[in-house]
């Protein structure tokens, strides 16, 4: 690529974005190779200097999953001193204030979460995540006290401070004033706490947390249908409701409702597949008769091979079609 394409302009931020696709999807080592091609271009490049940036992070990244916590946290200090006093870009203090929670550096995190609400623009989604980040620990309290009625009073209020007293629904609806990213951080904060308890055996808390994840997705799809988050969101209540709390009546409504709302959705065809899965394990438990539920299945399958015949799902369903034909 650097041969064929080394007078054009471009070719560092291209470089850089390959670079983020691997971190995007956990590929650390092949984003911490390109990170450092794209810096090669131009050392003294802004671009160069976001590499840098990108480079330790999915080293810190690398570390965090290792369990290296004391170590990681040494390269986060490091990071940040590297700014030499300079205005660190919201977006960067956010995912290092995330990068310092996830080595239980507790009040440094929330220290630098205050920083941003107090520096960023109140219409940032670095704004809106921080402010979630903000409103966790009194979310957390409340739902350790193990009072329901106060639980579900809050998970139904919370992100409402962010809309202004003078917002119509037409406009809420039109503009979300950040309360979809609100809800939906919530949803990943209180997701990835439940991971953590359910990792240190505390099953029967960790349920409680992966509870309230999907009583926030839920929101985000039911209040915001607009929302570019909405589709995500409810392909992940789908996705938790059946893993964590098999629940898969739910699971099922859910998967099914991403592939009828939002088709065009990039997880869809997947989505649709879940939809079978569900039904299957509802057939395994006995909730619903097996001949009715077996035709809703290939229903299932016939529509990602008429829909979306070019998605990785196709040809798997395709093979599962044929394989009942045979029966």
């Amino acid at each position: 690529m650097k041969k064929d394409f080394a007078s054009h302009p471009d070719l560092q931020d291209a470089v850089y974005w390959i670079g983020a696709r691997y971190e995007w999807t956990h590929g650390h080592n092949h984003a911490q190779q390109v990170y450092e091609v794209s810096v090669e271009f131009d050392p003294n490049s802004e671009i160069a200097e976001r590499a840098r940036i990108s480079h330790a992070r999915t080293n810190i990244k690398s570390l965090i999953m290792l369990m290296e916590h004391r170590q990681a946290k040494e390269m986060i200090d490091e990071l940040l001193a590297g700014f030499n006093g300079r205005q660190i870009p919201c977006d960067e203090l956010e995912w290092i204030a995330e990068m310092y929670e996830r080595v239980d550096e507790v009040d440094t995190t929330q220290g630098m979460f205050e920083q941003i609400v107090r520096k960023c623009p109140s219409c940032s989604d670095s704004y809106i995540v921080a402010k979630a980040h903000l409103a966790k620990y009194e979310l957390f309290s409340t739902i350790d006290s193990g009072n329901k009625v106060k639980i579900q009073t809050m998970l139904s209020q919370m992100g409402s401070e962010l809309i202004p007293s003078n917002s119509s629904s037409e406009l809420m609806i039109c503009k979300t004033n950040g309360v979809d990213l609100y809800l939906n951080t919530m949803g990943q904060i209180c997701y990835y706490r439940g991971c953590k308890l359910k990792h240190f055996g505390n099953t029967k808390k960790a349920i409680d947390y992966f509870a309230a994840s999907i009583s926030f997705w839920e929101r985000v799809f039911t209040e915001f249908p607009q929302s570019s988050l909405a589709p995500m969101a409810c392909f992940s209540a789908a996705s938790q409701s059946a893993q964590e709390l098999a629940d898969y009546a739910k699971a099922a409504e859910y998967s099914q409702k991403v592939v009828d709302d939002w088709p065009n959705y990039e997880e869809s065809p997947f989505a649709q597949m879940k939809t079978a899965q569900y039904l299957g394990k509802m057939i395994e438990e006995g909730l619903l008769p097996v001949e009715q539920t077996m035709l809703a299945i290939m229903d299932c399958y016939r529509n990602v091979v008429e829909k979306y015949p070019s998605s990785n799902q196709a040809k798997h369903a395709a093979s599962i079609l044929e394989k009942y034909k045979k029966q």
